[in-house]
């Protein structure tokens, strides 16, 4: 079965796990045990709830697609494509917005504005970052020192590469915690 990723409810009455060799999600119930299997894509591997628990996004590294499943039926409702490879996947409640990241050095961000149903996620925008930001980390211990951030800042200020400054500083402060 391969299980990849797991993802607790809420409410904590609910594991869902990804089993990436059999192309499935699993919800597991805490309380009686019961297993519920959906197909969402090839592959598939990282999730995240929504903060209610009513939707799960599914990111299929095979089939290079995010999945939104409505985890009360345990039903896809929507699939959009990525880039090639989707390995992560994280979600912004305040900009309702999933983030996806793919192994191209991709970040695409989806809308999905009242994470009800049955909104379907939409593309909104789609960002590589410049290899010169990935390589900003010059010794490659996952933290970027002050002049590492002012390089970065100094690429995108002089108008090199295409990019959301809000972007940078989530990059930032994702290097920050």
């Amino acid at each position: 079965t391969s299980p990849r990723h797991l993802c607790l409810s809420p409410d904590g009455n609910y594991l869902f796990a990804s089993l990436n060799g059999e192309g499935t999600i699993a919800k597991i119930g805490l309380q009686s045990f019961g297993i519920q299997k959906i197909r969402t894509g090839s592959m598939p591997r990282s999730m995240v709830l929504s903060e209610k628990g009513d939707y799960l996004y599914v990111v299929n590294y095979g089939d290079n697609t995010v999945a939104k499943v409505r985890t009360d039926e345990m039903t896809v409702v929507d699939v959009v494509k990525t880039e090639n490879n989707p390995i992560g996947v994280t979600i912004d409640n305040e900009e309702r917005s999933i983030w996806v990241c793919c192994y191209s050095g991709c970040i695409m961000k989806f809308t999905d504005p009242s994470l009800t149903p049955p909104v379907k996620i939409i593309a909104s925008s789609f960002h590589r970052i410049p290899d010169r930001f990935l390589l900003a980390d010059a010794n490659m211990d996952g933290k970027l020192t002050a002049d590492e951030v002012h390089q970065v800042i100094d690429l995108f200020l002089d108008g090199e590469e295409l990019f959301e400054i809000k972007n940078v500083y989530k990059l930032i402060d994702y290097y920050l915690e």
